[in-house]
């Protein structure tokens, strides 16, 4: 088990304790991950400010203006000095904050000030999936497209009983509770996608599916058969598909409704790996880097060998 709730020791003994007691309850299993939801502590202190700030520019601006423009100050410091006071008065609680663990068994998460846990075992899933955001970069900023990947902000689990456990960025852990999820739920359901991929049937992942023809997309009307791909690069948000050395490739995103694509991208390994694409034809990027598609490289590639050394 491995907590990462952002306070202090106490807190986190506290949440080992919770996770513990109630995997016990439900049965669940060894706890894998477990964290709380971080508390809005700036939520306060942008209140103060905000009153303040209400207070300290709108009565000069007031005593200067006359007329309507004095209304109209008078309206702006008064609504900014309500709405900071009633921010900063925002009830936080910081003794049994929402959290949430991942189990060997399943998922389960707890709200604020211990109310009924919501619990989701592996054999009761329906699916999962992740919502990731594109980095925005700043005009002064010398990261570019390919050097910021997207992060993930939110994680979805949904139940065959209509249970929804949803895992926000404000998590201290959500990236490893989100690998957790994932690699269980591929445990737990690649088998039959593999079962019905070699039934002969395709497997649908959404958007997109993957059968013995090949991959396909746009409820079909788009698609590459096996023997055309040359290679597939295969990212926690993207999957990106070569046809030849230069050919510009299609790609394959992970939307937020994509459900289970932790099974997808592992069946589309074994898949290819059945059809002679392996090595490095196939490869797997981590998400904490970005590469450009195949076929940018070998475009870059070749056009440095046909201009030669420089100097």
């Amino acid at each position: 088990m491995s907590p990462r709730a952002q306070s202090s020791p106490e807190r986190v003994k506290h949440l080992q304790d919770w996770a513990r007691a109630l995997g016990q309850t439900h049965g669940l299993g060894e706890c894998l991950t477990a964290s709380s939801l971080r508390p809005l502590g700036l939520t306060r202190r942008y209140g103060i400010l905000l009153a303040y700030g209400g207070v300290l520019l709108g009565v000069p601006w007031t005593l200067l203006s006359s007329g309507s423009s004095r209304q109209l100050f008078e309206s702006v410091a008064a609504a900014a000095v309500v709405l900071g006071i009633a921010s900063a008065l925002v009830p936080i609680n910081r003794a049994k904050p929402e959290w949430a663990a991942v189990y060997t068994g399943g998922i389960a998460q707890v709200p604020a000030g211990g109310g009924t846990a919501r619990v989701i075992t592996w054999q009761g899933l329906d699916h999962e999936s992740q919502h990731w955001r594109e980095r925005p970069t700043s005009p002064n900023s010398q990261a570019t497209y390919h050097d910021l990947p997207p992060r993930i902000v939110e994680l979805r689990v949904t139940g065959q009983d209509g249970t929804v456990i949803t895992v926000g960025k404000r998590y201290g852990s959500l990236a490893e509770i989100a690998n957790q999820v994932e690699d269980a739920v591929a445990a737990a359901r690649l088998p039959d996608a593999l079962q019905r991929y070699e039934s002969g049937a395709p497997v649908s992942f959404g958007h997109f599916e993957v059968s013995r023809e090949g991959i396909a997309w746009r409820d079909g009307a788009k698609g590459k058969a096996w023997g055309d791909i040359r290679s597939i690069d295969i990212y926690d948000y993207e999957i990106h598909i070569s046809t030849g050395p230069l050919a510009v490739g299609p790609t394959i995103r992970r939307h937020d409704d994509t459900p289970n694509w932790g099974v997808a991208t592992r069946l589309i390994r074994e898949a290819a790996g059945r059809e002679g694409i392996t090595g490095d034809r196939l490869r797997l990027v981590p998400s904490t880097t970005r590469g450009m598609p195949r076929w940018v490289d070998s475009f870059i590639s070749s056009a440095a060998k046909r201009r030669g050394p420089r100097g």
